[in-house]
């Protein structure tokens, strides 16, 4: 079977961002489940990780965009850093269209004065949050390296 790299990992964005959309609207304006009856595992730096988030994030994305492509298509370790590198892209796309989404905290929000929720680095007027630019590395050298 020929593995259509670029239609699955199209297919991984639009799901990703129709996470975001759908984020968004259970958010409201208060990112991270602030206002939300969630458990919360703190992390250490103020910051805390909500439970829904490590159940979405790391059991049932993994599941739906690593996992079953590999129970489908089969199992081989190049399409599996394809997956993975994908997943990691896909985590940032739908963590930014958040923003783009939500009426209530706009992308004009995105910045590390109002977005306390999670740690960012700045690099002169440019500021990112640490996870966007963790993930893209890594997302590139696996792609780059491994897949």
């Amino acid at each position: 079977m020929e593995i259509n790299r670029d239609l699955i990992f199209l297919i991984i964005m639009i799901a990703m961002a129709s996470f975001a959309y759908t984020e968004a609207v259970l958010e409201g304006d208060e990112g991270w489940a602030k206002d939300k009856k969630v458990w919360r595992f703190k992390i250490g730096w103020g910051y805390d990780y909500t439970s829904y988030h490590i159940v979405a994030y790391y059991v049932l994305f993994p599941i739906l965009i690593i996992v079953l492509p590999l129970a489908i298509a089969g199992f081989s370790w190049s399409f599996f850093w394809f997956l993975l590198s994908s997943y990691l892209l896909g985590t940032i796309i739908e963590d930014f269209l958040w923003f783009v989404f939500n009426p209530k905290r706009p992308l004009r929000m995105w910045n590390p004065k109002e977005t306390k929720w999670y740690p960012w680095v700045k690099y002169g007027k440019v500021a990112l949050p640490v996870s966007y630019v963790v993930k893209f590395i890594l997302a590139i050298i696996i792609l780059v390296y491994l897949s």
